[in-house]
């Protein structure tokens, strides 16, 4: 790796800048037991490059303040861009607090003014030990700070607000690719900075180029979204495959994997030393320009992924029916992509796609993809990806399905059809109350229950969207619950993601039959009412075993509900998972795929689940309300870490809140029963979507002593039992 002169020796008292080779001398000299710490910018890519930006607060602490090393940035949000390399030059692992200014030495102004802002969700990097994957570290933000620990091993750790994909990266990517007698490269251009510009093209020359439509797909205009970088390694492998091969015969793909050659190998954050601020000013912009003169290509795809918000996936694409911009490609295309809910994500305007379609835009020709829909009629698609919670495998997944998804969707898109307005029969159903929509339809993904969602879009009577995620049901079956809150007239669409599901209809909310949900009262934080304003007072009982506790029988929770009621009780403290002792005797009582010796825990056992429907049904009909324990850190999985990953426990709790949101008797969400357990009290949880969650969700709680696991939970408006004491 080339370094930069910036090559700081955090371990000694002046901080003075050291040789690469005399780092050990200087840690053993200092700190006979500890290796010393220092930091390096790269020569590609490296960002901060000025040594003042690097402030020792203690022998293993840091600041660093990052920056635009273009100088000016059209952009106001928190700093997207640092690649940094932190060196541990002794003989073992050294425990490192980073504190990254991103607030760009003052000029950034949007810390949280728009989503876009997103600073106090920007509360992680990305780091790159000695011969591992990079990986995501989670820490905490403070005004325009975000502050991350992490253990350093010996040797050289890459650090980033994203993982790095350099212009080195980029020609090895290109040099490796194999020879194909549907591929060829060529170097095409030079950037002012003396860097190359490879153009990669993908057809079956066998059939004749007019008989094709021609496919222009770039990425990294912006140098600081490398995710498009690596998802062009698996549109590459994609468009190389047996699986492509017809759409070779019906496509030309002309290809730019990385336009913005010498913003990315300077350190640059966005447009710098492209077309930023001149949109024709450098070689590598007028490139694209002259390219799109050549191909007059019938699509451009543009691969790009913000930073903020971390959590919202964008696809933007152009689309007519009867002459007018539509929706349809949107859905055709979410039906077939894996859903973003996958790994905590939503798709951006979701509910008003619409806005994301570049039909009808005001065109400028200082914009190169509005400058080819303007000349030639060029329709345009891309995406924005942001890394939160996401691999660098991840992203070579998307390309490659992204790429499939795209060339599945396009041969529907006829502009002169119209659009299809089939609704299902109007429904009654009273406020507040339950109502199951059933659907049945395809998977376009391995594993439903990961991969794939059902997603209700429902419009009331105020004109208010509330979108609701329903749950895989097993075989072809989805379901969706939703309980009305607004008297009148709903109109609703039910969409899949990554699963072939459309519905559209209305429902007529009718007067209720009871009191509604119970939530906090408007008026005392400290007690609860219904929805109605009905006060509501708590007398519950802890049965955590209610459901699967191998010694309750159905007649003995029947007998214990009536025991309960007649004892005026009117809640029930229960786990969705409590005994193994049950699940190793029947497996209906397993929650999982596969069995206990055998376990598939990125699926879910729909038997286990209808169980749980009926209990929380017999409880209902007796007017007892559930406390429901989502996460149980006594009994395995969850108490081990090693399988128990992040991932499938948003995916759990992703699909018990799907489930149960809706049950006008659920009365409290309890995250977790004593955290500290599991392990130690540092387990990190973040609420599912962050955002407005359910919208049918009761008040949640976290009953434990102690420092709180995440500062997500203080975020939010959780009930907090330990200040009921």
């Amino acid at each position: 790796m080339g370094w930069c002169h910036l090559m700081i020796l955090l371990a000694t008292a002046a901080g003075a800048a050291a040789d690469r080779a005399d780092w050990g001398a200087e840690v053993l000299v200092l700190t006979p037991t500890e290796a010393a710490i220092a930091w390096g910018a790269p020569q590609d890519g490296g960002t901060p490059r000025d040594p003042s930006r690097v402030e020792v607060l203690r022998p293993s602490e840091f600041r660093i303040r990052t920056r635009a090393e273009e100088g000016r940035s059209p952009l106001t949000h928190a700093v997207s861009r640092a690649d940094l390399v932190c060196h541990n030059g002794g003989t073992r692992p050294q425990e490192v607090t980073l504190h990254l200014d991103l607030s760009g030495d003052g000029s950034r102004e949007n810390a949280d003014r728009s989503h876009f802002g997103g600073m106090p969700r920007r509360d992680f990097i990305f780091i790159q030990p000695p011969g591992q994957d990079w990986r995501q570290v989670d820490g905490k933000t403070a005004g325009w700070v975000c502050t991350v620990r992490f253990t350093a091993p010996p040797g050289d750790t890459k650090v980033g607000l994203s993982p790095w994909y350099t212009y080195g990266d980029y020609l090895r990517f290109v040099r490796s690719l194999p020879e194909h007698p549907h591929f060829k490269k060529d170097r095409v251009a030079t950037s002012d900075g003396g860097r190359e510009h490879w153009e990669l093209t993908v057809t079956d020359a066998a059939v004749p180029a007019a008989a094709k439509k021609r496919i222009f797909w770039h990425a990294r205009e912006h140098a600081y979204e490398t995710f498009s970088s690596f998802a062009m390694e698996g549109l590459l492998a994609y468009l190389l495959s047996e699986e492509a091969a017809g759409a070779r015969r019906r496509f030309v793909f002309t290809i730019h994997p990385m336009s913005n050659v010498d913003g990315v190998a300077d350190g640059c954050e966005y447009r710098g030393r492209y077309d930023y601020p001149n949109v024709r000013g450098t070689a590598s912009a007028r490139l694209v320009f002259d390219t799109l003169d050549r191909l007059r290509p019938d699509y451009i795809v543009t691969w790009h992924n913000w930073i903020a918000p971390r959590d919202v996936d964008c696809l933007f694409y152009t689309d007519a029916q009867d002459g007018r911009p539509a929706r349809r490609a949107w859905d055709l295309f979410t039906q077939r992509f894996p859903s973003p809910r996958t790994v905590g994500h939503r798709w951006d305007e979701e509910g008003r796609p619409e806005r994301k379609n570049w039909l009808g835009r005001q065109l400028s020709e200082d914009n190169t993809h509005q400058y080819a829909m303007k000349r030639y009629g060029s329709a345009v698609w891309g995406w924005e990806m942001p890394w939160w919670r996401r691999t660098v495998a991840d992203a070579r997944r998307a390309g490659a399905e992204f790429a499939k998804t795209f060339l599945e969707t396009v041969p529907f898109l006829d502009p002169k059809s119209k659009p299809a307005a089939p609704e299902a029969p109007a429904l009654d159903v009273p406020r507040w109350e339950l109502h199951e929509f059933v659907l049945h339809g395809r998977s376009r993904q391995g594993n439903p229950f990961r991969n794939a969602a059902l997603v209700g879009e429902f419009t009331a009577p105020s004109g208010k969207v509330q979108t609701v995620e329903g749950f895989y049901g097993g075989g072809d079956t989805w379901r969706l619950r939703f309980a009305p809150d607004e008297e009148g007239q709903w109109r609703y669409l039910l969409r899949g993601e990554g699963v072939e599901l459309s519905q559209r209809g209305r429902l007529r909310c009718t007067a209720p039959r009871g009191h509604g949900f119970i939530r906090i009262h408007p008026e005392n934080p400290y007690a609860f009412a219904f929805s109605d304003g009905t006060p509501f007072f708590p007398m519950g009982d802890t049965c955590y075993g209610l459901y699967n506790d191998s010694p309750i029988t159905p007649q003995l929770r029947t007998e214990y509900l009536e025991a309960r009621r007649r004892q005026r009780f009117n809640f029930v403290r229960m786990g969705v998972q409590h005994s193994p002792k049950h699940w190793e005797t029947d497996n209906r009582f397993w929650p999982w795929g596969g069995t206990p010796r055998s376990p598939d825990l990125d699926r879910f056992n729909p038997a286990f689940f209808q169980g749980l429907d009926s209990v929380l049904r017999q409880m209902n009909e007796r007017g007892i309300n559930a406390e429901l324990i989502v996460l149980n850190y006594y009994s395995p999985p969850m108490n081990d870490p090693r399988v128990w990953t992040p991932s499938r426990e948003q995916a759990w709790v992703r699909y018990v809140m799907a489930r149960y949101a809706a049950f006008p008797n659920l009365f409290l969400w309890t995250v977790c029963n004593e955290h500290e357990v599991h392990p130690n009290g540092q387990y990190r949880l973040d609420v599912p979507g962050e955002g407005d969650g359910p919208v049918h969700q009761g008040p949640r709680s976290l009953p434990a002593p102690g420092d709180r696991p995440s500062r997500d939970f203080r975020q939010c408006a959780w009930h907090d039992n330990t200040r009921c004491d």
